[in-house]
């Protein structure tokens, strides 16, 4: 007994000491302002580790959380300098370096899943892939619900030339399907779930698995949306005592929000502070995959949507992808998680 209380009361210290030695070294930027979106993927580690004291734990002051509806935002803000980090999809991120902004990834923190998806007014009775050719589906241009729409295309072999895309924010795309203007929309979370408060509808389509008649259930991932933390350049270079800090306190918000003994307050949590239903997210939020790590998944969704932007004339050249990821500090919070081309 006396031998399991002095392990209890060692391991106490080691534990005591990695947390001092945390803070041995002063934040450079101990207030922070953080733009994050107002879905899962791009907001939910933030807002969870706001909310249970992760931030103030790791020696943060003060942390304003900043909201903004679209990833482009967010990376606008940042580099501006309204903002000091963004928790963006990594489009408007690759967008905004291959331009000569000089921004890189931290981390990533969630992939989308069946949170996207292509949604069908249910009048339209699509059964197979084939029926969405000469179908009005709308879409926000540029973003990763066009790819998903090309993805798609190309998979089930249909002749993209024959899908009207129309270029409508997701608010228009359910005004304009409420109306009949448009025959469907490819769209992310909670536009997917609202569409059918409007009308019936049918989702055909998720980024990762078929609703078709022919193949349902069937796994097929025509998306590579991520979430990803970023920075400017020189706010990683400046900041290297914050930046270590920040990922700890993603790192213990991911792992209450995938803890099943602390997920569900987790997702109320979310829930509250952005004033969305906790009923109808217990549904929406598992559909995102959770996950910090910089490996051969981050790296094959981050060259998947280069690869489009650039093939779309979005952008005029690609980069290497390690040439914009910066991996060190995530590492010392678990080197597992990070690819040795991004360490």
């Amino acid at each position: 007994m006396k031998f399991k209380q002095l392990i209890r009361r060692t391991a106490a210290a080691v534990v005591s000491m990695s947390v001092s030695l945390a803070f041995a070294q002063a934040l450079e930027k101990p207030d922070l302002t953080i733009a994050v979106g107002p879905d899962w993927g791009t907001g939910g580690q933030a807002v969870v580790a706001l909310d249970k004291g992760f931030f103030a734990e790791q020696g943060f002051k003060k942390v304003q959380l900043k909201v903004f509806p679209a990833g482009l935002m967010q990376v606008e803000a940042l580099a501006s300098g309204a903002v000091d980090l963004a928790n963006p999809a990594q489009g408007p991120v690759i967008a905004m370096r291959t331009n000569g902004v000089p921004v890189v990834v931290l981390s990533s923190l969630a992939t989308y899943d069946d949170s996207i998806a292509v949604v069908m007014r249910k009048s339209a009775g699509i059964k197979e892939a084939k029926q969405l050719e000469g179908m009005k589906i709308g879409t926000l241009k540029g973003t990763s619900s066009e790819q998903m729409i090309i993805a798609l295309a190309k998979h089930y072999k249909l002749d993209l030339s024959k899908i009207q895309m129309v270029n409508l924010a997701p608010s228009e795309q359910l005004s304009s399907l409420a109306t009949g203007a448009i025959d469907g929309i490819a769209v992310w979370q909670p536009w997917v779930s609202l569409a059918a408060t409007k009308i019936p509808v049918d989702v055909v389509h998720t980024g990762s698995h078929s609703r078709f008649a022919s193949n349902n259930g069937a796994k097929v991932k025509i998306d590579n949306t991520r979430g990803v933390l970023i920075s400017s350049e020189k706010f990683a270079k400046d900041n290297p005592a914050t930046i270590d800090a920040l990922m700890r306190v993603y790192a213990k918000a991911q792992a209450y929000m995938t803890d099943p003994a602390t997920n569900a307050d987790a997702m109320a949590t979310f829930s509250k502070h952005f004033n969305q239903d906790v009923q109808a997210n217990n549904s929406i939020l598992p559909t995102y995959s959770l996950s910090l790590a910089l490996d051969d998944a981050y790296l094959e969704d981050m060259e998947s949507v280069q690869g489009f932007l650039a093939s779309s004339g979005r952008i005029k050249s690609k980069l290497p992808i390690a040439s914009f990821t910066r991996g060190a500090a995530l590492g010392k919070v678990s080197p597992a998680m990070v690819g040795s081309q991004f360490k």
